[in-house]
C-alpha cells in the first residue's frame, strides 16, 4: 500500500501514500495502517518518542 504506484483504484497514480512514507521516514517516524474502530482506514503516524 505504501509503495510507488500502489492503487486500488484504477486511476489513480499510486504516489500519495508512498510520498507520504518517504517524508515520515525523513523525520525518522514510521507510519502503519490499521483499521479504524468504525471500519474504515485509519493511518498512524508513529514519532520517535513513542
Amino acid at each position: 500500500m505504501f509503495e510507488m504506484g500502489a492503487s486500488g483504484n484504477g486511476g489513480d497514480t499510486g504516489l500519495g501514500l508512498a510520498i507520504v512514507q518517504w517524508v515520515v521516514a525523513a523525520h525518522g517516524w514510521s507510519v502503519r495502517a490499521t483499521e479504524s474502530g468504525e471500519g474504515g482506514a485509519r493511518f498512524e503516524i508513529l514519532f520517535d518518542d513513542e
